[in-house]
């Protein structure tokens, strides 16, 4: 469900704070405040001090005619939700104010009118008194305040009514003329900058936002109290932009904090920011699928509303408008055709027909329509909505592009399978002109985020091609090269970012890599103390979280640039000519259905002897559910095992035969077995072509077939837990020992950690060695549920998946019996494992049970142990799937060593050790546990 969120309050002060790219960088005092205005990058959104009197009373108080008296009215008139009368009394101040004579050949004077192409006949005269009021304009300071005044209330007026462009001439008017006239520490100054904040984050420019937001909440915090309205608004508006940033832990409880104290703060009796408030509670509690009491919360909202007469207002009809959205999800259509109708009839009389909100409410009514299966009407309605959002935020705004999305969803419906085709290009196209134009810039929680956005987009283009539109000219070709340029977005994004650290000669930005580092140790750490022990040390983790994700964005900001002019497309003839003779390249993908009443599908793209081609393979349940359950137990009760070949390749075998090699892109279930060992006719895949793993089929392209200097290696295993209740591992003492020898004869320098000298401190100190190898046992903790013992109360602190899975070395067990606290407690988490620096490091070897195991996100891979150490920068991963034999787990190593040492390929050699022990142990369960991803 799509979620819009209120704004606070626009409060007669605007407080918003624009910033150049330079400017970003720099840390604000509060008592120095120097506010830089950059036209390229500016925001919105808050109110001055409006008296909500009545109009007599206003009448009264100011000479009849007088400028304070035009304003008066015009905020009067705003609050009543009466725009043309208030526009007329700002115009009508601004007239006053306006010299006899023109100045219209000033080159400062701003055009507005000129951006707008909606020529709305209000902004007509708001341009031509504007035209005549120049910066240079001989005004006292007293009237260059009220033409601040009403300008802020103008741009306020087309902000409200999602005329972006024009509003954003209107705010910087204002800041720059309070600038000049009452200083840039003034309150009406900072309101400005608030309210131009609001307006950056509603063009999506999130970054200048939380600048801007950052800087008002300390002016606030230092001007006001925690307790005053003013920080109150500015908090909820942050909270927003938090949320909307993927940051959705701290925007809850940054509102949460707020709605505690709400009946303490002494709101204006016109205020109805305590309900603005409980209503953006109601849309997080909507994200989080409590969608009952959302709708407690939003219809007291609206309660509240009509108790003082207020159906008319604005904030009225946009709260309608999300408990429509909850009506819709609920299947309360009755309910929700009335709220439509009521909503249109009202933005229509106080927006007009071309504003955003009325576009919000169209967006509705085909969301009905779509539910009610009248996807003919639905598709002419999408069209209004996106005409109105084209115009007013352009076509690489979220809203557009989802609309439009929408469309091609209707005409699919229709059986209109070109148009739908068009639709999803265009759509997708966006989406991908915003990757390379935003994400990089983001931390890794915003990137997250933002890809969950847009990934149902993308996967419903995928279903689309592979089911309806694989025939249409160019589609399966289209889908597969955004496939290259998508799957693992967010690895692939952190290996580009250490790689470019590693390469910069700027200082600064090294400096702040290494601080955030430092701080990610720090909170791990942390995170393996008890909560008593957190509360003791007055640690606050959620301010420690926000810290590193904002060095993680300035290192991000500062490698950019570098690897955007990296990026480049690559095609399906480039992924075809990077293959040799007798070789495929096969990206698996797992599609979604084409509603929640189909089922999901598994295909794959095949790329061999210079065409592609798309099959599918077979369905989702049944391959995730009933087929990987029947995998895992013939592996492990040592079945033979023909049918898992038939549901898992038996789709791919036509494709591939003849071949010798095979790269194979896994996605979904497949990441959860090892292709190897599928077996027909009494033969396994192992024995009639080389299968190898990679992370995307577009590493093929930047292929390297290097000869690595391998000089270091790093052993560790045999660790002692100092607890009866993990099993010792005697076995890998052996088995570290034995590669040690290995190596030395071939004249490698080992470090050799065992015993108590196997620790988290000293993994966490190994940095990139030729070769990392740990024999050790690892976790994985499926699910969220606090259980008993150390590994759990450390791991489970954390959302981040990867603090769920890794390994355990010496005093792992020692914290469930003595109760020691201690950051260094023998648990190696993932999350540990991802801040390592091994970009120089040809092989990782990960000699325990089931470190392939974690959290598997389609189209990302899983997020455990073997994506950390990607992230951190492994070339080579050898990981298991299964628990291992100790004997067959020796065997396979030390052949693997013996034929990679001795000048085979690395992933030869690999592949020819599994033979090897597959002609002493045949059975899967032995030889096939392990597996190699190879990441370059």
């Amino acid at each position: 469900m799509k979620k819009k969120i209120c704004q606070g309050a626009i409060i007669c002060c605007s407080l918003f704070f624009i910033v150049s790219p330079l400017v970003a960088q720099q840390r604000l005092k509060i008592d120095d405040i120097k506010f830089v205005v950059s036209i390229g990058d500016q925001v919105r959104m808050a109110y001055d001090n409006v008296p909500r009197s009545s109009s007599r009373e206003i009448s009264q108080s100011n000479t009849n005619g007088s400028i304070p008296h035009q304003l008066n009215m015009g905020d009067f008139y705003m609050y009543k939700g009466n725009y043309n009368t208030a526009i007329s009394y700002y115009h009508k101040a601004l007239d006053k104010l306006a010299p006899k004579v023109e100045t219209d050949k000033d080159p400062r004077t701003i055009d507005v009118f000129s951006i707008s192409e909606n020529r709305d006949i209000r902004f007509t005269g708001t341009e031509r008194i504007l035209k005549k009021i120049s910066p240079n304009a001989q005004l006292t300071k007293e009237q260059w305040v009220y033409f601040a005044r009403a300008v802020n209330s103008l741009a306020i007026y087309y902000h409200g009514i999602g005329n972006y462009k024009v509003a954003e001439k209107l705010y910087l008017r204002a800041l720059e003329t309070r600038k000049e006239n009452i200083g840039n520490t003034s309150e009406h100054y900072v309101s400005c900058l608030h309210n131009l904040a609001i307006l950056r984050k509603d063009q999506g420019r999130y970054n200048a936002a939380e600048d801007m937001l950052k800087y008002v909440s300390r002016f606030y915090l230092h001007k006001k109290t925690k307790n005053s309205t003013e920080y109150s608004i500015v908090a909820n508006n942050h909270a927003m932009l938090l949320n909307e940033m993927g940051r959705s832990k701290q925007a809850v409880q940054l509102l949460e904090s707020q709605e505690t104290i709400l009946d303490q703060i002494e709101f204006p009796s016109w205020s109805f920011d305590p309900s603005r408030v409980r209503t953006n509670y109601a849309l997080l509690l909507l994200e989080e699928g409590r969608t009952q009491e959302a709708e407690g919360f939003l219809k007291a909202s609206l309660k509240k509303y009509e108790q003082r007469g207020k159906e008319k207002d604005p904030d009225y009809v946009q709260v309608s408008l999300y408990l429509g959205e909850v009506y819709l999800s609920l299947g309360k259509m009755s309910e929700l055709q009335e709220l439509i109708n009521h909503a249109l009839n009202a933005l229509g009389k106080n927006y007009g027909s071309n504003s955003l909100p009325y576009a919000n409410a169209l967006e509705l009514q085909a969301d009905y329509l779509v539910q009610s299966s009248n996807y003919h009407q639905a598709y002419i309605e999408y069209e209004k909505v996106a005409v109105i959002r084209k115009t007013n935020l352009g076509v690489l705004h979220k809203g557009y592009l989802s609309v439009i999305q929408k469309q091609g969803s209707c005409a699919w419906n229709l059986g209109q399978r070109i148009p739908a085709f068009n639709k999803y290009k265009e759509a997708t196209d966006g989406y991908l002109q915003v990757i390379d134009k935003f994400f990089f810039n983001m931390s890794e929680k915003e990137k997250a985020r933002f890809w969950n956005a847009i990934k149902p987009s993308l996967e419903e283009m995928y279903t689309f091609v592979a089911t309806d539109g694989y025939d249409i000219e160019g589609a399966i070709g289209y889908a597969y090269e955004v496939r290259l340029k998508t799957k693992g977005l967010l690895l692939h994004n952190s290996n580009k970012v250490l790689d470019e650290v590693n390469k910069t000669q700027n200082t600064e930005v090294k400096k702040q890599y290494q601080d955030w580092l430092l701080l990610k140790q720090d909170l791990s750490n942390y995170y393996s103390m008890s909560q008593a022990m957190i509360e003791e040390m007055q640690i606050d983790l959620s301010e420690l979280e926000a810290e590193a994700n904002e060095l993680e964005k300035a290192v991000n900001l500062g490698v950019s640039g570098k690897i955007n002019e990296q990026s480049k497309k690559i095609t399906f003839q480039m992924v075809a000519t990077s293959l040799k003779d007798r070789e495929a390249a096969i990206e698996i993908i797992r599609l979604s259905g084409k509603n929640q009443n189909s089922k999901g599908q598994y295909g794959a793209w095949i790329v061999r002897d210079g065409s592609l081609q798309f099959e599918n393979i077979g369905e989702a349940d049944l391959l995730e559910s009933r087929m990987i359950k029947y995998y895992k137990n013939a592996v492990r009760l040592k079945w033979k095992d023909s049918l898992s070949y038939e549901k898992f390749w038996k789709p791919l075998a036509a494709e591939t035969a003849g071949t010798s090699r095979v790269y194979v892109s896994l996605d979904g279930v497949y990441n959860l077995l090892n292709l190897n060992s599928l077996m027909t006719n009494g033969q396994y895949l192992l024995d009639r072509r080389q299968i190898e793993i990679i992370p995307n089929s577009a590493v093929l392209v930047f292929n390297k077939d290097n000869n690595p200097s391998i000089n270091q290696g790093v052993l560790m295993g045999n660790p002692i837990f100092g607890s009866t209740k993990i099993a010792p591992l005697p076995g890998t003492a052996t088995e570290i020992k034995t590669i040690d020898e290995l190596l030395n004869r071939n004249h490698i320098n080992t470090q050799f950690y065992e015993q108590n000298l196997a620790t988290e401190k000293s993994l966490k100190q190994v940095s990139n060695p030729s070769i990392l190898h740990i024999a050790t046992h690892g976790f994985f903790m499926g699910d969220k549920v606090s259980n008993e013992g150390n590994i759990a109360s450390r791991t489970l602190r954390s959302s981040n998946p990867l603090m769920r899975s890794g390994l355990l070395l010496a005093g792992a067990g020692q914290q469930d019996e003595s109760n020691v606290e201690n950051p260094s407690d023998g648990i190696f988490t993932a999350y540990d494992a991802m801040n390592m620096n091994l970009s120089d490091t040809e092989l990782v070897v990960l000699s325990a049970c089931e470190t392939g195991t974690g959290e598997v996100v389609n189209g990302e891979g899983v997020y455990g142990l073997s994506r950390a150490f990607s992230v951190a920068g492994a070339k080579h991963l050898v990981i298991s799937l299964w628990k291992v034999d100790d004997q067959a787990t020796m065997k396979l190593m030390s052949n693997f060593y013996k034929n990679w040492l001795g000048g085979q390929e690395i992933k030869v050699a690999f592949n020819q050790a599994q033979k090897a022990v597959k002609e002493e142990y045949e059975d899967p369960y032995y030889w096939a546990a392990f597996v190699m991803v190879n990441n370059e």
